[in-house]
């Protein structure tokens, strides 16, 4: 809503959303792992933190062992999906009425997009889809050893739970002066990419879902985080 809003809601809400939302309880958390795929972290996970490292408004994340390996969990909050109708109901009402008042108010691709958006979030099967497509894209591309799509565990995703292999790296806004230059370059490669070659764009690139780090020889990488809207 930074198209709708005063900077002075959107700022506030900017430091609390991108990462730092509400989280669930540990209670909700190990409700949905159950609900969704059959058994509780402990019997899923070789070892799970039930402390979120981040979390948005739709899910968190949380970091778990899998079979030896780091991997990154995001969980749906348990209430998102029913409380989600409301809401869009709500601000989709709220900006048709505004367009009929104000003549200049002319934001009702907004309603759209969120009604036709938010039901695709909400299912990570469709995110997992995206993020696999994507690193095929990548990995065929001249970008390939710079850009970074996080690895998805086929066996374990479903509509509200998504694993996928870990991925470090500092936001892209924590960038050093020595590595900005290259970053930039590296973000304005990838998504040009992904716009002229092939016709399937990352939709939501705000700091939280890019990540810098360096490999052992040096070389500046970028991951691509939260592939749900494309």
């Amino acid at each position: 809503l930074d198209h709708v809003l005063p900077a002075e809601y959107v700022e506030p809400l900017r430091a609390r959303m991108m990462n730092k939302a509400p989280t669930s309880s540990p209670e909700d958390v190990r409700a949905v792992i159950l609900e969704d795929l059959g058994g509780l972290p402990e019997d899923i996970f070789d070892s799970f933190d039930m402390v979120p490292v981040a979390s948005a408004s739709l899910a968190q994340v949380h970091r778990a062992r899998w079979k030896g390996a780091s991997v990154a969990v995001k969980v749906q909050h348990r209430r998102v999906r029913n409380e989600s109708a409301v809401d869009v109901a709500v601000v989709c009402t709220a900006i048709r009425v505004a367009s009929r008042l104000f003549k200049n108010f002319r934001f009702e691709w907004l309603a759209t997009e969120i009604e036709t958006n938010l039901p695709v979030e909400l299912d990570f099967r469709c995110e997992a889809d995206n993020a696999r497509r994507a690193k095929r894209n990548f990995a065929a591309s001249p970008l390939r050893s710079s850009i970074v799509v996080p690895e998805i565990v086929d066996s374990l995703v479903s509509p509200r739970v998504l694993v996928m292999s870990w991925e470090d790296g500092i936001p892209v806004t924590q960038v050093g002066a020595s590595r900005a230059s290259e970053t930039a370059r590296l973000l304005a490669a990838a998504f040009a990419e992904q716009t002229f070659s092939f016709g399937f764009v990352h939709c939501d690139p705000h700091e939280a879902n890019l990540l810098v780090r360096e490999d052992g020889a040096g070389q500046t990488k970028v991951v691509l985080l939260d592939h749900g809207l494309y």
